[in-house]
């Protein structure tokens, strides 16, 4: 079974969330069994990483582009907001705050700079981020078994551009027990450097 491709722009991504911490758990693919949140759901792979950041903390654009779509229930009592960036991919924020995209005049069809407040992190304390070729206009599942959808594209590169780190091959991380390894990288803005 094959990674997601990494998905291509032209502008360094600005990190998506309103805060120092800039931690990537590279989970993209792994499996996520469902029926432990959802009684008889089947397990999946993860389509995108789970950014840790606190319910209420304010979710950024990483680069210019037009708000495509909005699905107000998107998981579990949580928003979801799909940008078109003008240089490359379009970019899932999800398990947002429900509604809070109007706090900060965001809706379909509006055109939004690079690291301007989108939304707020929702009730699981993370901000689920997801990258797809340019021109998809909606979120897609990924059956535990299968090859990723052809419009999904692997976060982590994007991720990695927009916190600073230099890229580097990204480790296959396809183990059914969740393995392929945890990579944390903590910004100490603070410190002015990296622990």
């Amino acid at each position: 079974m094959n990674r997601p491709p990494a998905p291509s722009w032209s502008t360094t991504p600005a990190w998506p969330l309103a805060s120092a911490s800039r931690s990537i758990s590279d989970d993209i693919g792994n499996c996520r069994p469902l029926s432990a949140c959802e009684a008889g759901a089947p397990e999946r792979h993860h389509c995108g990483e789970d950014l840790a950041a606190p319910a209420g903390t304010v979710v950024l654009s990483t680069a210019a582009g037009t708000v495509v779509a909005i699905d107000p229930a998107w998981y579990r009592g949580t928003s979801m907001l799909l940008l078109q960036t003008a240089d490359g991919p379009a970019v899932v924020y999800g398990e947002i705050a429900p509604d809070s995209w109007r706090e900060f005049g965001v809706a379909e069809g509006v055109a939004v700079g690079r690291g301007v407040p989108l939304a707020r992190v929702g009730r699981f304390n993370h901000l689920h981020f997801e990258t797809y070729a340019a021109g998809t206009r909606r979120t897609y599942q990924w059956p535990w078994g299968t090859e990723p959808p052809a419009p999904l594209r692997d976060a982590v590169a994007y991720l990695r551009a927009a916190s600073g780190e230099p890229a580097r091959p990204v480790p296959d991380s396809n183990a059914k027990d969740g393995g392929g390894g945890l990579l944390v990288l903590v910004f100490a803005a603070l410190m002015g450097g990296w622990l």
